[in-house]
């Protein structure tokens, strides 16, 4: 049994150094530049990316409601991992029935 975690352990380790693991997208990051007039209102938009980062404030509430019942109905009340909707994606790809995910809101 030792012998086999350590084994399991090494290998891990191997795999962990010899493969590089890629840096994050700087388009997924990518954003339009805005630019406001004094009173907060918009002047222009410029970039060939229609994307703005925005605080969750300003999301509106019927908005976060939506994607969390669509997404992750337990999200207030697991603690961010899913074990039934792992089992679950496991067994339906297992199964063949089409691979299904099992993350959370929080794993994304």
């Amino acid at each position: 049994m030792i012998a086999l975690c350590a084994l399991v352990t090494g290998s891990f380790t191997v795999l962990y150094f010899a493969i590089d693991i890629p840096r994050a997208n700087d388009l997924a990051k990518a954003q339009s530049n805005v630019y406001l007039f004094s009173d907060g209102s918009r002047l222009a938009r410029t970039g060939e990316i229609n994307r703005e980062t925005v605080p969750l404030g300003r999301v509106p509430e019927g908005v976060r409601h939506a994607f969390v019942a669509a997404e992750n109905k337990d999200f207030y009340s697991d603690s961010g991992v899913s074990l039934s909707g792992t089992a679950r994606g496991i067994l339906s790809t297992l199964t063949g029935q089409g691979t299904q995910g099992g993350s959370t809101i929080t794993q994304q």
